[in-house]
C-alpha cells in the first residue's frame, strides 16, 4: 500500500546492535543500491528506537519533517529496506474512543547479512554487483574475506518483497552472475523524452531556415516537440512544410502537423482494458518507467485504441504550456481523471486535478500518484461514514456535472 496517514503513529521493534562489522557492510555492501534516503532511514529507525523505548508510539507526520522527507520519498526509501529484507512493514486499523479511524504501524528491523551470508545470497550479490561493477565488486569481495520480531496479534504484514522492488537480469559469464541492466530499461522502454535544442538550430541553419522567421515560435516548437516527442530530424520538415515561400512561419499549421504526427511505442505494462496498473500493483517500477516512456498523446492513444481527438490534444497542450508540466506527471493525472470519470475525457475535472497537483509542487509521476492515493484512500474512509448510497444505482453509471463538482471537492489535496 502506496499510502501513508498524515495522523498515523509508529513504533519499532529491534532486539539487535549493529556491531562494527554490521556498519560496515551497511556501509560497504548495502549502501550501494539502496543509495541515500533508504540508509539513512535505517539508521535514523536503529538509532530512533531508544527514544522511542520512553514513548510507544510517535507520529509519522513528525517523524518524517524530523528527516526532511516528503511521503514520496519516505515511501520509496521504506520499499527499498522491505526488499532487501532489512524492514518488515505492519499495519493496524482500528477504532478509537470517538468512532474515527486509527491507523498505527510497526517497523520490525532486522540486522544486514553477514559477509558470508551476503555474498552466499544470489540476489544481495548480483544486486551489488550490478551497482559497483565488475572491478569494485571483486575489491569488495576481498575486503571481506581477511530473530524474527513479529508484532503481536491485529497487526498484517504488508511488506514488500525483493522482486517488487529490485529489478535483476542474469547473464551466463557475469561476475558471480552479476545482471546487466533490466531489459525493460534499454529495449521495451525508451529513456524520457529531451529535445536536442543545439541539433534542432543546427539543422534549422544546415537547411538555410531563417531564425528570425521563428524566434518568437521557438518556445512552443519546442514544447510541441517534447509533449509529442519528435526528434529534431523529424521537427524539421514539420517546420519548412510549415513555412512559405516568402519564410513566413505559420504556428498553428505547425501545430497540427505535429498532432498528426504518430511516433509512439506502447510499454508492456499498458493495455485499453486496465490501463495503467493501480499505485498498489507490485509492479510499480514498471508503471512508473511506462509514465516516462509514453508521451501523453501516445498513452491516450492506447486508452482509447486510437488517434486522441483534437479537443483532447488541446488539453495536453494546455497542461504543458500553461502549467509547465512534464510528460509523465500528464500520464498519471490523465491514468488517474479516467478511471475517477470512467474513461471519459472531463476536461473540467482534469484542469482542476492539475491546478491542485500544480499547487502542491507535484513534479514527478511517483510524487503525483502517491498524493491523489493518499487522498483517495483517506476520503473513502471518511466517505463510508458520512455518505448514504444513492437510491437509484443506475444514477452511478454517467459522472454528471453535480458528480464531477463532488467528486473534485473530494480529491482536494
Amino acid at each position: 500500500m502506496n499510502v501513508l496517514e498524515n495522523d498515523s503513529c509508529f513504533r519499532i521493534r529491534l532486539d539487535f546492535s549493529l556491531s562494527e562489522m554490521d556498519q560496515d557492510v551497511l556501509s560497504f555492501l548495502y549502501l550501494p543500491f539502496l543509495k541515500e534516503d533508504a540508509y539513512s532511514l535505517y539508521l535514523s529507525f536503529y538509532r530512533y528506537n531508544s527514544l522511542l523505548k520512553t514513548s510507544v508510539y510517535e507520529r509519522s507526520e513528525e517523524f518524517l519533517s524530523l528527516l526532511g522527507f516528503d511521503v514520496s520519498s519516505f515511501l520509496l526509501a521504506r520499499r527499498k529496506l522491505e526488499g532487501v529484507g532489512l524492514l518488515e512493514t505492519y499495519r493496524k486499523e482500528e477504532k478509537d474512543e470517538r468512532g474515527g479511524r486509527k491507523v498505527t504501524y510497526c517497523y520490525s528491523l532486522f540486522p544486514p547479512a553477514s559477509p558470508k551470508k551476503f555474498f552466499n545470497d544470489v540476489l544481495l550479490r548480483s544486486l551489488l554487483a550490478q551497482s559497483v561493477g565488475e572491478k569494485r565488486y571483486i575489491s569488495l569481495c576481498s575486503y571481506f574475506k581477511a530473530g524474527e520480531g513479529i508484532p503481536e496479534e491485529g497487526f498484517l504484514n504488508m511488506s514488500c518483497k525483493f522482486n517488487d522492488v529490485y529489478s535483476l537480469s542474469v547473464k551466463d559469464g557475469d561476475v558471480s552472475l552479476s545482471p546487466v541492466l533490466d531489459p525493460m530499461e534499454d529495449k521495451k522502454y525508451k529513456k524520457q523524452f529531451s529535445f536536442d535544442k543545439e541539433k534542432f538550430l543546427s539543422l534549422l541553419k544546415e537547411h538555410q531556415v531563417p531564425l528570425n522567421s521563428l524566434e518568437k515560435s521557438l518556445p512552443d516548437i519546442e514544447d510541441a516537440a517534447v509533449l509529442y516527442g519528435i526528434s529534431p530530424e523529424d521537427l524539421l520538415p514539420l517546420i519548412l512544410n510549415s513555412t512559405d515561400s516568402s519564410n513566413i512561419f505559420y504556428p498553428q499549421k505547425f501545430l497540427q502537423a505535429v498532432r498528426d504526427f504518430h511516433h509512439y511505442e506502447t510499454p508492456i505494462e499498458v493495455s485499453r482494458d486496465t490501463g495503467i496498473a493501480p499505485i498498489s500493483d507490485s509492479k510499480i517500477a514498471k508503471v512508473i518507467e511506462g509514465f516516462r516512456s509514453l508521451t501523453p498523446e501516445g498513452y491516450l492513444a492506447i486508452m482509447y485504441n486510437g488517434k486522441p481527438s483534437p479537443y483532447m490534444l488541446e488539453e495536453i497542450e494546455h497542461l504543458r504550456k500553461d502549467l509547465g508540466m512534464e510528460n509523465p506527471v500528464i500520464n498519471a493525472l490523465l491514468d488517474y481523471s479516467l478511471k475517477k470519470t470512467k474513461m471519459e475525457f472531463n476536461t473540467k475535472f482534469i484542469d482542476k486535478v492539475a491546478y491542485t497537483l500544480s499547487a502542491n509542487n507535484i513534479q514527478d509521476p511517483y510524487s503525483a500518484m502517491v498524493a491523489l492515493s493518499s487522498r483517495d484512500f483517506n476520503v473513502g474512509s471518511y466517505s463510508k461514514n458520512s455518505k448514504t448510497k444513492k437510491e437509484n444505482p443506475k444514477e452511478e453509471e454517467e459522472v454528471e456535472e453535480k458528480e464531477v463538482d463532488d467528486l473534485l471537492k473530494d480529491i482536494a489535496l
